[in-house]
């Protein structure tokens, strides 16, 4: 009897702990589950003969749990002149355009409250260098809604002189929820062939194709979270109209200064440190040797001679000179590898988008480096094919701590 007692009670506290577990697992993945997703958000562009572009959004969303008011995004305003007519819409339901919107989401993000009630509203406002627009609507609790937003970007298309451009983030990427297939179609201008269009996408894979009627369409599948894409065509100069947009004339200035001036100005300074460093550290070190003066003989002591070392590697040079360690010495070492033929350095002309830019390239040859800091420079920035010193900006700051890791540990070994 005692021990059918002690079956039936093991047993309901099993099952019960078996219950908590199930109803916590449940309760993780309710947590997990995101309140809201996208459905779609398709974009339709209108490029104008005045170069002006007419953008119309369809967003759909669609809501898992909780109660939505509100939504809101932001286009930036860096390659535009200006942004105006901006309509939001529910089908045929157009909303009100009113300035209090923007405190009701304010106050719906710090305090939960709905001050908006029932109302059909919107407003734009520029906050930094962004214009954002910001939508309330009734109580929503599951199900969805799709919304149109349309707005004239003025002074969008890049003016050139044998091709003009259309470059637009049509999928923006402050989206923490993902965003179903999607798609962005283009209406070109009359008077363009097929053949002289030219089509790119950059960001989530998307497909590209150019239809008929001068249209342009990119299809995407499923957007991760915090993806974007970005579309760009290019087509005949002439088609349209407008002058050159103020952003466009500074980017030229800037891109003209990266080409020309930069890369000489850099590489003065690249020839400046390897001369100069070595130099003063020679200098410097034979001054030191000199004020310390003689030696004093002390018996038969063995008579000591104090020389500067004539192959030191300028990135030794530079720790001894100035107690450090940085990008100096890595740039010196580069070139002192160049002088040694261990590595080749080329400078010349690559293709990045639709610009050339000048830039290095390093090949390694056959000769061995002395050094272990030498060899992992080697390692990471040159290759026997040749590798573009541009490309590996990303892993210069990294390689940079073991390189001076390496230099101290070479200078206490010496």
């Amino acid at each position: 009897m005692k021990k059918t007692s002690l079956k039936i009670i093991v047993t309901t506290l099993f099952l019960f702990l078996a219950l908590i577990l199930c109803v916590a697992v449940d309760e993780t993945r309710a947590q997990t589950r995101a309140a809201y997703s996208y459905g779609f958000i398709d974009v339709d562009i209108d490029v104008l003969p005045d170069s002006d572009m007419e953008i119309t959004e369809t967003i759909n969303l669609l809501y898992h749990s909780g109660t939505f008011y509100y939504a809101d995004r932001w286009i930036s305003m860096d390659k535009v002149e200006s942004i105006s007519n901006v309509v939001v819409r529910e089908g045929d339901l157009y909303y009100d355009f009113n300035p209090k919107v923007r405190k009701w989401i304010d106050e719906r993000k710090e305090k939960g409250s709905a001050p908006g009630g029932d109302s059909y509203a919107f407003v734009n406002w520029f906050e930094g260098n962004k214009l954002w627009i910001g939508w309330w609507h009734p109580a929503t609790r599951g199900g969805s809604r799709t919304f149109t937003i349309t707005y004239t970007v003025h002074g969008g298309i890049r003016i050139g002189d044998a091709r003009d451009q259309l470059y637009w983030k049509a999928i923006f990427k402050d989206h923490a929820v993902p965003i179903g297939r999607s798609t962005i179609t283009v209406h070109l201008p009359e008077g363009i062939s097929n053949e002289s269009l030219a089509i790119f996408s950059y960001g989530v894979p998307a497909e590209r194709s150019i239809k008929e009627d001068n249209t342009v369409q990119f299809a995407t599948d499923i957007i991760p979270p915090n993806e974007e894409l970005e579309i760009q065509v290019l087509f005949p100069h002439g088609i349209v109209s407008g002058a050159i947009p103020a952003w466009q004339i500074e980017a030229e200035r800037q891109e003209a200064y990266n080409a020309d001036v930069k890369p000489v100005i850099n590489l003065a300074l690249v020839f400046l440190g390897v001369l100069f460093v070595p130099i003063c550290g020679g200098i410097w070190i034979w001054r030191a040797f000199r004020n310390r003066g003689a030696v004093s003989k002390r018996g038969f002591s063995a008579q000591l001679v104090y020389s500067p070392p004539g192959d030191l590697p300028p990135a030794l040079v530079g720790l001894i000179t100035r107690a450090s360690c940085g990008a100096g010495e890595l740039v010196a070492t580069i070139y002192d590898l160049a002088r040694q033929g261990v590595i080749e350095v080329v400078e010349a002309e690559r293709k990045v988008l639709f610009l050339n830019t000048r830039d290095v390239m390093l090949i390694k040859t056959k000769r061995e480096a002395q050094y272990p800091f030498e060899r992992l420079v080697i390692n990471n920035l040159a290759s026997e094919t040749g590798t573009w010193l541009a490309k590996q900006k990303t892993r210069l700051q990294g390689l940079l701590r073991e390189f001076k890791i390496e230099v101290e540990a070479e200078a206490v070994r010496r």
